[in-house]
């Protein structure tokens, strides 16, 4: 079906522009640095209780969406020789992922752990620590992302338009620099609420078309990111640098999606 195509009884609502802004990252540098003990801690070194005033801002409230919460640590290794760092993340106490990444000697580490569909009052935990005494922590971070967002519960939308897509999460503390190409899915469609559609990834910031196509898709959300949903919940990556810290993988989210509504009742 075209635009030229629509049922003589459909009438097209007036545009509406749904916006997204993250919240600015809560990080805290270590000064002096903090030393990683040599066996898993009581109490994880970074530690956050999920608030209201973390979720990401809306333009109006969606009708459907999965927040995720991205929480880092990141150090350095001055042993003098390769170590490992160990880390393990929890959820409101319970176990979501344990790990391992070997470091050389006078590297910078980063854990960045995602937590999938978090809600307000959790409480997400990372924890590190390694074999040597010469191991320290130097920052540390957290930031609540979305995907899988459905801003109009009902009605067929026509003629999607989706703007620059940002990275997601965005740390400035330390010495940060991103990495990866982990791309987002744009726009999908289900042909029980849509009539136009495209499914685009994007690497880079990027200004997508007005849709006019139409391909059947099965999902029933406009968006959906890589890292920390389409391409894995509740995902740990670990990354070394000899000069980057925090150096993290992202993903990336829309910061616009533009759209009309299709009446299709029958008066």
């Amino acid at each position: 079906m075209t635009e030229s195509a629509l049922p003589t009884f459909a009438r097209v609502g007036t545009r509406n522009i749904f916006t997204a802004t993250l919240q600015t990252a809560d990080e805290t540098t270590h000064d002096p640095a903090t030393a990683l003990p040599t066996s898993e801690p009581g109490t994880a070194q970074a530690s956050y209780t999920v608030a209201s005033g973390d979720l990401p801002e809306f333009s109006s409230p969606p009708s459907d969406v999965k927040y995720i919460g991205f929480v880092y640590l990141t150090g350095r290794n001055l042993s003098g020789s390769i170590q490992t760092v160990n880390y393990a993340s929890y959820n409101d106490t319970v176990s979501v992922k344990t790990g391992s990444r070997s470091i050389n000697n006078d590297s910078y580490w980063t854990v960045l752990q995602s937590f999938y569909d978090i809600e307000v009052g959790d409480v997400l935990e990372l924890a590190a620590w390694c074999d040597s005494t010469d191991m320290d922590i130097m920052n540390e971070g957290y930031q609540v992302g979305f995907s899988r967002i459905q801003p109009e519960s009902d009605g067929i939308l026509y003629n999607v338009d989706v703007g620059v897509m940002p990275n997601m999460p965005v740390f400035t503390g330390g010495n940060p620099y991103t990495i990866g190409k982990h791309y987002s899915i744009g726009i999908d469609m289900n042909l029980t609420n849509f009539v136009c559609s495209r499914n685009t990834n994007s690497n880079s910031p990027l200004q997508m078309p007005v849709m006019t196509g139409r391909k059947p898709l099965i999902y029933d959300y406009y968006f959906d990111t890589t890292y920390g949903s389409a391409g894995g919940q509740n995902v740990a990556i670990t990354n070394e640098s000899t000069v980057y810290y925090p150096y993290y993988t992202m993903g990336r989210y829309p910061d616009t999606i533009a759209y009309n509504v299709i009446d299709l009742t029958l008066d």
